[in-house]
């Protein structure tokens, strides 16, 4: 335990803080002339700096708040609650279950960069990308829910030359990601990689006058591949790389990270992240599990009520400990360009602290929770884990893993411990909702994979068999399918027999995604 923060600390102290190592911070250029501040020349009446060329004095910087931390570059002005919003809380709020839609996080402005938060986008966002011209399999247009994948998840589990090769070649590489992929799908992985470049390839676009892109798709190369007795299918490695480096003017680039998720049919169906964005880290911190979380009967408004209380609870405990306040202040200061106060460094932390309901499932079955999101620090790993470890300790003390609201016990959990319950897809591999409570199958008009695609129901029968042809792949999809669900073991056909290919639900068309209303989105291979 460090020493209280109002204690004298020596310059030294302060230095070796200031100047500690750091796994990713925000560049500071080298001062040139031009970043010198200009000599400025007052008067009872007005001021003007001595540069001619500079603003007046109703735009000179002395009239303007300096920016704190590089932070403040992204604030976001909430939306405007729709028309429905005021009669919906008024008549429903306190008899029906909450609903997220009508979440009044969503239009306030604290908590304060919630609107930056990458879990909450949707897909569409850009009105400025090219769409694919009419001749392609069609598929769900969206707008969908973006799902937010950290830049090093898609070279898990990966060797070291293909994870070498993909920082190399990062700008004209992407990840595509099946739904429900993983070490299963990676089995027949070279198949697969054909099937997804054809159909990468068949999109055509005005700007290269009605061609399209050569596009390449490679499997990815596990370092673990499992044996055959292995029990997780979903187990990484599960992003396939896109070549795109003949797409030279980025057209079809943009439309694939606008779009994201593609939905053609269960075969086809997988979604498309850059391999490098500007937000690498999920904002996921750790995950709040109580009986007192949105149990039966609980209405909207209660909800609303136990969030607030236990937000109060952990930003106060948060706030008390010089461990947590220690460590924000290094982060912030070394990280994000913080110039204020510790006590300012705190506040801008934890007032980008929310809580999102959500579902985990554990030992004792499915529990409802609330995950605390936070906006990163800090993109090393190393660094996260210790943040992840200092707000548990500081919350439940070293020895412990809960705290109380009231009489409510409320366990805190580090879903990147061994062992520990998770809040993850195997569909779309976001770590927010579970795979049954997975919005894109839920989406108007989806014909992708579904969670039911994935796991056998308790009360499904076996489906029929059939043989499947390996020059199919299709039918090796819909085959890899009945072994996620336990149906059958996976026997392809000899070369040159009967095919008989599974059942497609995709239909030709010009399904394209339809560009929507910008408002800081993604764009361009960035993301």
């Amino acid at each position: 335990m460090g020493p209280p923060m109002d204690a004298p600390r020596l310059q030294q102290e302060r230095d070796e803080d200031m100047n500690s190592e750091r796994d990713s911070s925000v560049p500071v250029p080298e001062p040139t002339e031009e970043h010198w501040p200009k000599r400025l020349k007052t008067s009872r009446e007005s001021y003007t700096v001595s540069n001619p060329g500079q603003s007046l004095r109703d735009e000179s910087p002395l009239r303007k708040a300096p920016t704190q931390c590089a932070w403040d570059r992204d604030r976001i002005l909430p939306p405007t609650p729709p028309p429905e919003y005021e009669e919906w809380v008024a008549m429903h709020a306190s008899t029906r279950p909450f609903n997220p839609a009508f979440d009044k996080a969503r239009y306030l402005s604290t908590p304060v960069y919630r609107h930056a938060n990458p879990h909450f986008r949707l897909t569409n966002e850009r009105a400025d990308v090219e769409t694919p011209m009419p001749g392609h399999d069609s598929f769900t247009p969206g707008p969908l829910p973006h799902i937010h994948i950290s830049d090093w998840r898609h070279v898990g589990n990966v060797k070291d030359e293909q994870r070498e090769m993909v920082e190399r070649r990062c700008d004209t590489m992407l990840a595509l990601v099946p739904h429900g992929g993983g070490r299963l799908m990676n089995t027949e992985g070279e198949m697969l990689a054909k099937m997804y470049g054809e159909y990468l390839s068949s999109f055509r676009f005005e700007g290269y006058g009605g061609d399209g892109i050569g596009v390449k798709v490679f499997p990815p190369d596990p370092k673990k591949a499992g044996g055959p007795g292995s029990q997780n299918p979903f187990a990484q490695p599960w992003s396939f790389l896109v070549d795109v480096s003949e797409d030279f003017c980025d057209i079809l680039q943009r439309f694939l990270i606008n779009q994201e998720h593609f939905g053609v049919d269960p075969a086809r169906s997988f979604s498309i992240h850059p391999l490098q964005t500007t937000e690498p880290e999920s904002w996921k911190l750790v995950t709040l599990i109580s009986s007192y979380i949105d149990p039966p009967g609980s209405s909207h408004n209660d909800v609303l009520m136990q969030r607030a209380a236990v937000m109060e609870t952990v930003k106060g405990r948060l706030g008390r400990d010089p461990t947590f306040r220690d460590l924000v202040g290094k982060l912030a200061a070394n990280n994000i360009g913080h110039t204020g106060s510790r006590e300012q460094m705190l506040a801008t932390v934890l007032s980008s602290y929310h809580l999102e309901l959500a579902t985990i499932d554990t030992k004792e079955g499915p529990k409802k929770a609330f995950v605390l999101l936070g906006r990163p620090i800090t993109s090393g790993r190393e660094e996260l884990a210790r943040m992840r470890e200092t707000i548990v300790n500081a919350t439940c003390g070293t020895s412990g893993d809960h705290f109380y609201v009231g009489a409510h016990k409320v366990r805190v959990v580090d879903e990147s411990k061994p062992g520990a319950p998770t809040i993850d897809c195997k569909l779309c591999k976001s770590d927010m909702h579970r795979t049954v409570d997975c919005p894109l199958p839920n989406a108007r008009g989806w014909k992708g994979i579904t969670p039911t695609d994935l796991f056998k129901q308790q009360d499904e029968g076996t489906s029929s068999k059939a043989s499947r042809a390996l020059d199919d792949p299709r039918a090796i999809m819909n085959s890899l399918m009945g072994r996620m669900r336990g149906e059958e073991p996976f026997k392809p056909a000899a070369r040159g027999g009967k095919q008989r290919g599974g059942k497609s639900r995709g239909s030709s068309g010009s399904g394209h995604g339809q560009g929507g209303r910008s408002h800081g989105g993604r764009g361009g291979r960035r993301g």
